[in-house]
């Protein structure tokens, strides 16, 4: 096979990206089956009755997250991997519409950034970042799935370690990407599984600037208002 071609630490590479991509896909699987399965039960009266857990999901309510989790430095040049937690608060700009299989509403979110380096050049990495998510939000789901893109700007100490070239300065930009699902509790709290890829590097400003690219799972609560 071609792939026996390729070194192994490149094959490392491709398997780690790969697996997150299945994660993902798995994930927005998972929460499309479990949906389809609720449908399949639920006469049509009960399915109506069961539309109250996206009674939120409309223009002008707001939530508050808190997310923890693990991210893994993707290429190990050196080890950068790290323990988040994560304050978000979220406002809804749309309301769900019509009946396709993509049906759902955009939402802004802002949050509050701040890790532990538990391995890496290193202590800490904090700062704000903003997120543009679309929950895919339909009748009598129970099950949200949702896509996420965003950046921030972070403050990190990893770059007094002048034995690697990752972090270059102080400040770096976190662009990322994220998908997930939230499992509705009630019409208000949801519990949320997400898989994210998250990169830092600052754009040029410092001579080192590697970067890092990082793939993981966060778990997370969240609280639905007007």
């Amino acid at each position: 096979m071609i792939w026996h071609f390729f070194p192994i630490p490149l094959q490392t590479k491709f398997m780690r990206a790969r697996s997150f991509l299945l994660a993902i896909g798995m994930a927005l699987a998972v929460g499309w089956a479990a949906n389809q399965g609720l449908a399949g039960v639920l006469s049509s009266k009960e399915l109506l009755e069961a539309t109250a857990p996206t009674d939120f999901f409309q223009e002008g309510s707001m939530e508050a997250e808190i997310h923890s989790g693990v991210l893994f430095e993707l290429f190990d040049h050196p080890a950068f991997n790290e323990a988040p937690a994560i304050f978000r608060f979220g406002w809804m700009l749309s309301t769900p519409q019509g009946d396709a299989f993509y049906r759902g509403n955009w939402e802004v979110l802002l949050d509050l950034y701040g890790s532990g380096i538990f391995h890496g050049p290193g202590n800490v990495v904090i700062g704000p970042e903003a997120l543009i998510r679309y929950n895919f939000v339909q009748p009598g789901w129970w099950v949200v799935p949702y896509l996420q893109i965003g950046a921030g700007i972070v403050y990190t100490d990893a770059w007094e370690d002048h034995t690697q070239r990752l972090i270059g300065g102080p400040v770096e930009f976190t662009p990322q990407a994220s998908g997930g699902l939230r499992f509705m509790v009630d019409p208000q709290w949801s519990i949320q599984l997400e898989c994210m890829y998250h990169h830092i590097s600052n754009a040029g400003l410092y001579s080192r600037n590697v970067g890092v690219n990082q793939v993981g799972a966060l778990l997370g609560v969240s609280y639905l208002f007007r």
